[in-house]
């Protein structure tokens, strides 16, 4: 039945912490990187399609570092995530629905592995505004 690697996928611990682990379990220790994610040579290239690709690398690329959830080792992921952003909005601009639903799909997956879906989106949103809860069994012992 279910083996090594059925199940749901772990969360990084990053995203737990900005979610304020409302589990409450133990976040355990990952391997962080040391090295950053760079732009590739080939988005600083003329054209469109690198413009595309640059525009969404600057978007995304600097909050996912300051937030721990890109390193080095996300560089490729990354990479993918830009240039079907960029083949998504040519799609789109060419009235090309097929290939336009089809970069859309690759692109959502891989900005779900980044924890901005827009439902992670919405779980993150109000973290630093909102007052931590305190339980009942907290007041009582405080």
């Amino acid at each position: 039945m279910g083996g090594i690697g059925s199940g749901r996928k772990p969360k990084p611990a990053a995203i737990k912490l900005l979610e304020g682990n409302p589990g409450k379990r133990d976040i355990p220790d990952e391997i962080k990187p040391a090295g950053v994610a760079e732009m590739p040579e080939r988005f600083q290239g003329n054209g469109e399609h690198a413009e595309l690709c640059r525009h969404m690398w600057s978007q995304v690329v600097p909050e996912l570092t300051r937030l721990g959830l890109a390193t080095s080792l996300d560089q490729a992921a990354l990479e993918q995530l830009c240039e079907w952003y960029a083949t998504l909005r040519q799609a789109q601009l060419d009235l090309d629905y097929q290939l336009a639903g089809r970069a859309f799909d690759k692109w959502q997956g891989l900005a779900a592995r980044f924890g901005f879906s827009p439902v992670d989106r919405a779980k993150l949103a109000g973290l630093g505004s909102k007052p931590q809860e305190i339980s009942t069994t907290q007041r009582y012992l405080a």
